[in-house]
């Protein structure tokens, strides 16, 4: 990828496709799959036959006990959205968005020829801010004394790649990663009989995380600006930073929460000029939930135009309920 000058801008958006990520093959079993996610950090991996397109994997599909090194990609392939290099960052961006993946593979036509990663276009929107005004999207981190379970479960519902453990006192100790979970899990896996790794009584499940404990992670903290960890998450070619403050441990955040939390707010007009004599607090609250509706559809279709809502009361003909 080319960046130009200070500001990390792409000269245009065929710059922002990755040309290098591993590609799996339908034959490749899962402890190649692991290893590729590893590398990227990504929450998908490409799976791809004679330069097209097969489809993708999650990472959150290979964190469910029992598993097999063995199985083969095409298990647990399903077929993800698309761009192409005539697609706009707006557009990319609402696909990474509604699919909840990080990566979006292009396509030239029938041919895969890379993807474009969330923490680019992040970048692009020249986000204003620190870190501590995305504090409500943190995932907290787990106490040194959780089980791996309970490591495993986060991993895979909340879709991080790591999760910070803390002491006691609040201070870091280190991050539990994927690929030391799904080792974990394949090593154990003689030992578990169900699909469900959370609230597993096995006794391999309920070892305490500590004892898989790194220290790979990335910190950042909650007054430092936005624009600027996500700069450190490309030059570290992560998609997640630990959110510190005052050395207390906040939680954990991915790229694809931060590409959310990050598309412009819709400006809803409200008109409330026909509901005057009804009871305000519900006539606020019609105004408040389709306020939230409207930023909710604006952040899978950026080009949605504001809407105008107007609020009206009317009293049926017979039954005279309004």
């Amino acid at each position: 990828m080319v960046w130009k000058g200070d500001r990390g801008d792409p000269e245009n958006l065929e710059d922002l496709i990755e040309k290098n990520l591993p590609i799996l093959e339908a034959g490749d079993r899962l402890a190649r799959v692991a290893s590729v996610l590893s590398r990227t950090r990504l929450n998908t991996a490409i799976v791809a036959r004679s330069g097209k397109l097969a489809g993708c994997i999650y990472r959150r599909s290979l964190l469910r006990a029992p598993i097999s090194a063995e199985t083969k990609t095409e298990r647990l392939i399903f077929q993800p959205p698309t761009a192409s290099i005539s697609d706009r960052p707006d557009d990319i961006t609402a696909l990474l968005i509604q699919s909840k993946m990080d990566a979006v593979p292009v396509l030239n036509e029938s041919s895969l020829i890379g993807s474009v990663l969330a923490r680019d276009l992040a970048l692009l929107t020249s986000p204003n801010g620190l870190m501590s005004d995305l504090s409500d999207s943190l995932v907290g981190p787990l106490k040194s004394g959780a089980a791996i379970s309970d490591a495993v479960a986060v991993l895979r519902e909340q879709d991080l790649y790591s999760i910070p453990i803390a002491g006691e006192d609040g201070q870091l100790e280190g991050w539990v990663s994927f690929p030391d979970v799904f080792r974990y899990l394949l090593s154990s896996s003689d030992s578990m009989t169900t699909g469900e790794v959370k609230g597993e009584k096995e006794k391999p499940l309920r070892n305490p995380v500590s004892s898989l404990l790194n220290q790979t992670g990335v910190t950042v903290d909650s007054s430092e600006s936005i624009k600027s960890a996500l700069e450190k998450m490309r030059e570290k070619k992560t998609n997640e930073v630990t959110v510190v403050k005052d050395g207390t441990v906040l939680g954990q955040l991915s790229v694809l929460a931060m590409l959310s939390l990050l598309q412009p707010k819709v400006a809803v007009a409200v008109d409330i000029s026909g509901a005057e004599e009804e009871d305000p607090l519900i006539v606020s609250l019609i105004a408040k939930n389709a306020t939230a509706l409207s930023s909710k559809l604006r952040r899978v279709w950026p080009r949605l135009r504001a809407p105008h809502i107007r609020i009206k009361s009317f009293e049926h003909e017979l039954s005279r309920r309004k």
